[in-house]
Protein backbone atom coordinates (compact mmCIF):
# COMPACT_ATOMS: atom_id res chain seq x y z
CA UNK A 1 0.00 0.00 0.00
CA UNK A 2 1.73 3.54 -1.01
CA UNK A 3 0.75 5.83 1.56
CA UNK A 4 0.95 9.59 -0.57
CA UNK A 5 0.14 13.05 1.19
CA UNK A 6 -1.25 15.65 -0.91
CA UNK A 7 0.88 18.44 0.11
CA UNK A 8 3.74 16.36 -1.41
CA UNK A 9 2.05 16.20 -5.11
CA UNK A 10 3.11 18.54 -7.96
CA UNK A 11 0.34 19.60 -10.40
CA UNK A 12 2.16 21.20 -13.51
CA UNK A 13 2.17 21.56 -17.53
CA UNK A 14 3.06 18.67 -19.37
CA UNK A 15 6.43 19.29 -21.04
CA UNK A 16 7.94 17.45 -24.36
CA UNK A 17 10.32 15.47 -22.64
CA UNK A 18 7.20 14.00 -20.10
CA UNK A 19 5.83 12.48 -23.46
CA UNK A 20 7.07 9.43 -23.47
CA UNK A 21 6.49 8.95 -19.67
CA UNK A 22 3.04 9.88 -19.93
CA UNK A 23 2.41 7.71 -22.58
CA UNK A 24 3.11 4.63 -20.79
CA UNK A 25 1.23 6.04 -18.02
CA UNK A 26 -1.80 6.51 -19.77
CA UNK A 27 -1.66 3.01 -21.47
CA UNK A 28 -1.48 1.69 -18.82
CA UNK A 29 -4.19 3.13 -16.45
CA UNK A 30 -6.55 2.95 -19.63
CA UNK A 31 -5.16 -1.12 -20.52
CA UNK A 32 -8.71 -3.33 -20.72
CA UNK A 33 -10.66 -0.87 -18.88
CA UNK A 34 -13.34 0.13 -21.74
CA UNK A 35 -12.39 -1.83 -24.05
CA UNK A 36 -10.00 -4.73 -24.79
CA UNK A 37 -6.76 -3.02 -25.03
CA UNK A 38 -6.54 1.19 -25.32
CA UNK A 39 -6.64 3.77 -27.69
CA UNK A 40 -6.61 6.57 -24.88
CA UNK A 41 -2.53 6.55 -24.88
CA UNK A 42 -3.31 7.05 -28.80
CA UNK A 43 -5.92 9.69 -29.14
CA UNK A 44 -3.23 12.13 -26.76
CA UNK A 45 -0.82 11.68 -29.41
CA UNK A 46 -3.28 13.22 -31.92
CA UNK A 47 -4.82 15.89 -29.31
CA UNK A 48 -1.00 17.21 -29.44
CA UNK A 49 -0.90 18.52 -32.55
CA UNK A 50 -4.71 19.09 -33.29
CA UNK A 51 -5.84 23.34 -32.90
CA UNK A 52 -8.09 22.28 -30.62
CA UNK A 53 -5.76 21.40 -27.91
CA UNK A 54 -5.33 23.46 -24.86
CA UNK A 55 -1.40 23.47 -24.15
CA UNK A 56 -1.11 25.88 -21.18
CA UNK A 57 -4.29 23.36 -19.07
CA UNK A 58 -3.05 20.33 -19.62
CA UNK A 59 -1.33 19.13 -17.08
CA UNK A 60 0.83 16.04 -15.09
CA UNK A 61 1.15 15.13 -11.91
CA UNK A 62 3.90 13.93 -10.38
CA UNK A 63 5.33 12.10 -7.01
CA UNK A 64 8.65 11.98 -5.99
CA UNK A 65 9.97 12.83 -9.91
CA UNK A 66 7.65 10.29 -11.05
CA UNK A 67 4.82 10.58 -13.33
CA UNK A 68 1.65 9.50 -11.78
CA UNK A 69 -1.02 11.09 -13.65
CA UNK A 70 -2.13 13.27 -16.85
CA UNK A 71 -5.02 15.54 -17.77
CA UNK A 72 -5.21 16.44 -21.36
CA UNK A 73 -7.54 19.62 -22.22
CA UNK A 74 -8.71 20.80 -26.07
CA UNK A 75 -11.76 22.96 -26.78
CA UNK A 76 -15.12 21.76 -27.77
CA UNK A 77 -18.09 24.35 -29.16
CA UNK A 78 -21.77 24.93 -28.65
CA UNK A 79 -21.51 27.29 -31.94
CA UNK A 80 -19.69 29.98 -31.19
CA UNK A 81 -19.04 29.70 -27.36
CA UNK A 82 -16.13 27.92 -26.67
CA UNK A 83 -16.10 25.20 -24.10
CA UNK A 84 -12.94 23.31 -22.30
CA UNK A 85 -12.99 19.87 -22.17
CA UNK A 86 -10.82 17.04 -20.62
CA UNK A 87 -9.63 14.51 -21.29
CA UNK A 88 -8.10 11.07 -21.34
CA UNK A 89 -7.59 11.63 -17.58
CA UNK A 90 -6.30 9.33 -15.31
CA UNK A 91 -4.20 8.47 -12.11
CA UNK A 92 -2.09 5.29 -12.07
CA UNK A 93 -3.43 2.20 -10.41
CA UNK A 94 -1.29 1.84 -8.04
CA UNK A 95 -2.37 5.66 -6.66
CA UNK A 96 -6.29 4.93 -6.77
CA UNK A 97 -8.17 5.48 -3.71
CA UNK A 98 -5.94 8.17 -1.90
CA UNK A 99 -7.98 10.40 -3.12
CA UNK A 100 -5.21 12.15 -5.84
CA UNK A 101 -7.40 12.05 -8.54
CA UNK A 102 -9.89 13.89 -6.93
CA UNK A 103 -7.41 16.70 -6.29
CA UNK A 104 -5.75 16.67 -9.89
CA UNK A 105 -8.91 17.10 -11.32
CA UNK A 106 -10.41 19.98 -9.00
CA UNK A 107 -7.18 21.94 -9.25
CA UNK A 108 -7.57 21.70 -13.44
CA UNK A 109 -10.71 22.83 -13.12
CA UNK A 110 -9.24 26.17 -11.27
CA UNK A 111 -7.12 26.79 -13.80
CA UNK A 112 -9.50 26.39 -16.37
CA UNK A 113 -11.87 28.74 -14.19
CA UNK A 114 -8.89 31.32 -13.90
CA UNK A 115 -8.50 31.30 -17.66
CA UNK A 116 -12.29 32.99 -17.76
CA UNK A 117 -14.07 29.83 -19.51
CA UNK A 118 -17.76 29.28 -19.13
CA UNK A 119 -17.97 25.58 -18.78
CA UNK A 120 -16.20 22.09 -18.93
CA UNK A 121 -17.85 19.65 -20.80
CA UNK A 122 -16.86 16.01 -21.01
CA UNK A 123 -17.94 12.46 -21.55
CA UNK A 124 -17.33 10.30 -18.62
CA UNK A 125 -19.30 8.20 -15.90
CA UNK A 126 -21.50 10.49 -14.53
CA UNK A 127 -21.65 8.57 -11.04
CA UNK A 128 -18.25 9.27 -10.40
CA UNK A 129 -17.85 13.72 -12.21
CA UNK A 130 -20.90 14.39 -10.44
CA UNK A 131 -18.99 15.36 -7.26
CA UNK A 132 -17.02 17.66 -9.14
CA UNK A 133 -20.68 19.32 -9.89
CA UNK A 134 -20.94 18.48 -13.63
CA UNK A 135 -24.46 17.81 -14.76
CA UNK A 136 -26.27 15.81 -17.81
CA UNK A 137 -25.82 18.41 -20.39
CA UNK A 138 -29.49 17.81 -20.88
CA UNK A 139 -29.90 20.13 -17.96
CA UNK A 140 -28.33 23.12 -20.40
CA UNK A 141 -30.45 21.48 -23.65
CA UNK A 142 -26.50 21.03 -24.88
CA UNK A 143 -27.21 17.95 -26.75
CA UNK A 144 -24.41 15.68 -28.39
CA UNK A 145 -23.75 16.48 -32.86
CA UNK A 146 -26.45 14.29 -33.30
CA UNK A 147 -28.90 15.84 -31.38
CA UNK A 148 -29.02 13.13 -28.85
CA UNK A 149 -28.55 13.33 -24.65
CA UNK A 150 -26.23 10.31 -23.78
CA UNK A 151 -25.59 9.36 -20.03
CA UNK A 152 -22.04 10.27 -19.92
CA UNK A 153 -22.44 13.79 -21.66
CA UNK A 154 -22.52 16.38 -18.59
CA UNK A 155 -21.26 19.61 -18.24
CA UNK A 156 -20.22 21.93 -15.67
CA UNK A 157 -20.77 25.39 -15.50
CA UNK A 158 -17.74 27.45 -14.04
CA UNK A 159 -19.87 30.35 -12.63
CA UNK A 160 -24.03 30.41 -12.16
CA UNK A 161 -25.64 31.65 -15.87
CA UNK A 162 -22.56 31.49 -17.55
CA UNK A 163 -24.38 29.19 -19.94
CA UNK A 164 -27.86 31.12 -19.83
CA UNK A 165 -28.95 31.80 -23.73
CA UNK A 166 -26.45 29.24 -25.04
CA UNK A 167 -28.18 25.96 -26.16
CA UNK A 168 -27.67 23.72 -29.37
CA UNK A 169 -25.24 21.10 -30.53
CA UNK A 170 -21.88 20.18 -28.70
CA UNK A 171 -19.17 19.44 -31.26
CA UNK A 172 -15.85 17.90 -28.96
CA UNK A 173 -12.61 17.79 -30.81
CA UNK A 174 -12.34 15.81 -33.49
CA UNK A 175 -8.62 13.83 -32.60
CA UNK A 176 -10.38 11.90 -30.40
CA UNK A 177 -11.73 9.43 -33.11
CA UNK A 178 -9.22 6.97 -33.70
CA UNK A 179 -8.91 4.61 -36.64
CA UNK A 180 -8.46 0.72 -35.58
CA UNK A 181 -5.42 0.98 -37.70
CA UNK A 182 -4.07 3.92 -36.15
CA UNK A 183 -4.37 2.37 -32.54
CA UNK A 184 -2.74 -1.02 -34.46
CA UNK A 185 -0.34 0.93 -35.79
CA UNK A 186 0.87 2.58 -32.69
CA UNK A 187 0.95 -0.60 -30.52
CA UNK A 188 2.89 -2.13 -32.75
CA UNK A 189 5.73 -0.16 -31.44
CA UNK A 190 5.12 -0.96 -27.95
CA UNK A 191 5.83 -3.81 -25.52
CA UNK A 192 3.19 -6.64 -25.67
CA UNK A 193 0.06 -6.12 -23.36
CA UNK A 194 -2.53 -9.22 -22.94
CA UNK A 195 -6.21 -8.12 -23.89
CA UNK A 196 -8.83 -9.49 -22.90
CA UNK A 197 -12.84 -8.43 -21.57
CA UNK A 198 -13.15 -7.42 -18.21
CA UNK A 199 -16.23 -6.03 -15.63
CA UNK A 200 -15.22 -2.49 -15.88
CA UNK A 201 -16.30 -2.87 -20.10
CA UNK A 202 -19.55 -4.20 -19.54
CA UNK A 203 -20.21 -1.44 -17.24
CA UNK A 204 -18.80 0.99 -19.53
CA UNK A 205 -20.85 -0.65 -22.37
CA UNK A 206 -24.02 -0.24 -20.06
CA UNK A 207 -23.60 3.96 -19.53
CA UNK A 208 -22.77 4.72 -23.36
CA UNK A 209 -26.13 2.71 -23.98
CA UNK A 210 -28.39 5.01 -22.31
CA UNK A 211 -29.46 8.37 -22.96
CA UNK A 212 -29.55 11.09 -20.18
CA UNK A 213 -33.10 10.03 -18.83
CA UNK A 214 -32.58 6.33 -18.72
CA UNK A 215 -32.28 4.63 -15.67
CA UNK A 216 -29.63 1.72 -14.26
CA UNK A 217 -30.56 -1.04 -15.04
CA UNK A 218 -30.23 -3.05 -11.32
CA UNK A 219 -26.89 -4.96 -13.19
CA UNK A 220 -25.09 -1.86 -13.25
CA UNK A 221 -22.53 -1.43 -10.48
CA UNK A 222 -20.71 1.84 -9.86
CA UNK A 223 -17.88 0.38 -8.22
CA UNK A 224 -17.15 -1.97 -10.94
CA UNK A 225 -16.48 0.87 -13.63
CA UNK A 226 -12.78 0.63 -12.87
CA UNK A 227 -12.79 -2.99 -11.82
CA UNK A 228 -10.37 -4.53 -14.44
CA UNK A 229 -10.74 -8.28 -13.26
CA UNK A 230 -11.24 -10.36 -16.23
CA UNK A 231 -14.74 -11.90 -17.16
CA UNK A 232 -12.86 -15.45 -18.04
CA UNK A 233 -11.10 -16.30 -15.55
Amino acid sequence: MVEVSLSDLEIREERPEDYENISNVVRNAFWNLYIPGAEEHVVLTKLRTHPDFLQDLTLVCVYKGEIIGHIAYTKSYVGDTVLATFGPVCISEEYHGKGIGTHFIKESIARVKAEKFKAIAILGFPTFYERFGFRNSKEYEISGEDGSYPKGQQILELYPGALNGIKGEIKFCSAFHVLPEEVESFESKLPFKKKFPTLSQKMFGIVVSLSADDEYPEIFNEKACFDRTPLNE
